[in-house]
């Protein structure tokens, strides 16, 4: 007979409120929760980032396959609990509806569902989501660009609603007020004892960016798109995980403008309904907040310590060597190179990475490249014809060992 649990945790963000700060504990205490009768069913992979302190997805990401990975891992514990940690369940039910939900259910049709979901005040939520756009998801825009975009407070009833309607036994949090004590309000939730979780190794995972290192990855975001974060935001976060961020700049009536709207999505009476009041994020006015946004915006000033641009020169070298490794380019004999030849490896770079762009062919950490993937023939084509080009060019191109 297959193991199924009796009781199921769900810990779904929502996103920028602390998840991976509480997955690196998650990972670090896995022997404590085991001890509780909790399993934490996470990559072993996934697990060693998450125990150093680096930027991780929990242990579930929304890819292919994913999901029965997930009930695998699962199920090679006879414990009577699982633990999942994502916040892109909080995205999956809000672009999806139940579906997430339904299928749990469906392999696990005796267990109990209990769920967390932390909520945050939204100028700081607001801000700190831009951020995580640009420095991982390719965003361009400024934030007053990003904050036409905020849906929080509507997203936020889908996903109760969608809670509720299962059965879930809810836990709503507010993010802002318990920041200082967040792993004891995670504990009590899964009734561990005061202390059962570990500090993470780094006190500051995934923290947000100074305006400068901003600039500087929305300047790659603009000629790379998301992929860029393996050559900037990533490097800077995981190796300077102490450098104090910054606020973008806003003026005072985009800040205005945006609380008006929140104001009066918070207000609505099912949102009220929903979320507790003791834990109902505060908006607040412009006055509140908008000291924190300096109006200088000046981008043709860039400030870096020696650190920091040792990290993106680093990782920007790795990132090339990497690719010349993976296509086999070498280029000809030294003193017998064809002309031109730093524009051509120029062009294969940018040809590679843009036929991998809709390929997505990086995992969620960005931690390794992936294989070509033959199934993709589009993305092959593109290879191909770029290869092509440069031999033409007078490349030498050889298999990597």
């Amino acid at each position: 007979m297959r193991n199924s649990p009796k009781i199921i945790y769900l810990h779904i963000g929502s996103p920028k409120t602390g998840s991976s700060f509480i997955q690196s504990s998650l990972a670090n205490a896995e022997k404590t929760l085991a001890d509780h009768k909790i399993h934490y069913p996470i990559d072993e992979t996934e697990s060693e980032k998450a125990r150093n302190g680096l930027i991780t997805s929990g242990n579930f990401y929304p890819k292919p396959g994913a999901f029965t990975a997930l009930i695998e891992r699962g199920r090679q514990s006879d414990l009577p609990g699982w633990l999942i940690s994502s916040e892109s369940i909080f995205q999956l039910l809000v672009r999806e509806g139940s579906g997430f939900l339904d299928r749990i259910s469906a392999e696990c049709p005796d267990a109990e569902i209990k769920t967390l979901v932390y909520l945050r005040d939204p100028v700081d939520h607001v801000v700190s989501g831009y951020q995580q756009r640009v420095k991982r998801g390719g965003f361009t825009g400024t934030l007053a660009d990003f904050m036409q975009s905020y849906r929080y407070p509507s997203e936020t009833k889908t996903v109760l609603r969608q809670l509720r309607k299962c059965g879930a036994d809810t836990t709503v949090l507010n993010y802002t007020r318990h920041k200082k004590n967040l792993l004891a309000t995670f504990e009590n939730w899964l009734g561990l004892v005061s202390g059962s979780l570990p500090r993470p190794p780094v006190n500051n995972i995934n923290r947000s960016l100074t305006n400068s290192e901003l600039k500087l990855q929305l300047i790659f975001n603009a000629h790379f798109g998301g992929l860029a974060r393996r050559f900037v935001s990533d490097p800077l976060c995981h190796a300077l995980p102490d450098i104090k961020s910054e606020t973008p700049p806003l003026s005072r009536d985009e800040l205005t403008v945006f609380l008006e709207r929140m104001h009066s999505e918070m207000e609505d009476p099912e949102y009220l309904e929903l979320v507790p009041a003791e834990e109902h994020p505060r908006p607040g006015e412009a006055e509140d907040y908008i000291a924190r946004f300096s109006n200088e915006n000046r981008d043709d000033q860039f400030v870096f310590s020696a650190d920091q641009i040792h990290a993106v020169a680093e990782a920007l070298s790795d990132e090339l060597k990497r690719y010349e490794k993976r296509a086999g380019l070498s280029t000809a004999p030294a003193g017998t190179e064809p002309e031109n030849s730093d524009e051509n490896r120029s062009i294969f770079i940018k040809a590679l990475w843009l036929s991998e762009q809709d390929d997505r062919a990086f995992d969620s950490a960005g931690s390794r490249a992936l294989a070509f993937n033959e199934e993709r023939k589009e993305a092959a084509e593109k290879a191909d014809m770029a290869l092509g080009a440069l031999r033409s060019k007078g490349f030498v191109l050889k298999q990597s060992a």
